[in-house]
């Protein structure tokens, strides 16, 4: 009830989401893989959704 205290209120888009460890690895794969390269190069924005979206097509086709 800490938050309840500052009005904070919480909403759970997707409760019923359940993802197998699989597919969690994979998520977090392409969080590390996008936003490193990002970091390092200091690419923009659009730039890192770009290789994002590569690297999710190659993870998940794979």
């Amino acid at each position: 009830m800490f938050f309840a205290g500052y009005g904070v209120r919480f909403t759970v888009l997707y409760p019923n989401d359940r993802k197998t460890p699989e597919q969690e690895l994979t998520d977090d794969r392409i969080a590390i893989l996008t936003s490193f390269p990002g970091r390092l190069y200091g690419m923009s924005s659009h730039k890192q959704k770009e290789i994002a979206a590569c690297i999710e097509e190659v993870l998940h086709t794979s």
